[in-house]
């Protein structure tokens, strides 16, 4: 029997080179945005997102609606800082994932 203090967990899990590659099926102006370089994060690690769990995960602040509207706008998206966690927000938004645990597993 498992001590009581571990808890089973169901959540989404994804590589994160296939994570890119879905982030840029959905949103186009995104090509070259890289998940490795926009959550600065190591080889071999795991990081995870709650996505739509609290009231303010259901759509992008004032701000980052702005830069992510600027994003769209334009073909170079190097001028804007565009993070995973408004992409998990923006595709739970846009109906493309539902609400949930999302696991990015990184190994290269």
């Amino acid at each position: 029997m498992i001590d009581s203090r571990f808890k089973l967990i169901q959540r989404y899990e994804i590589d994160y080179s296939d994570f890119e590659r879905f982030v840029q099926e959905k949103y186009p102006f995104l090509k070259g945005w890289e998940f490795v370089a926009a959550t600065e994060c190591s080889n071999d690690s795991s990081l995870t997102f709650q996505v739509g769990k609290y009231h303010w995960q259901k759509s992008l602040n004032i701000h980052d609606q702005k830069n992510w509207d600027l994003a769209n706008s334009t073909s170079d998206i190097s001028n804007y800082k565009i993070s995973a966690n408004d992409i998990f927000t923006k595709l739970f938004q846009d109906g493309h994932i539902p609400a949930g645990e999302y696991l990015v597993n990184v190994s290269w």
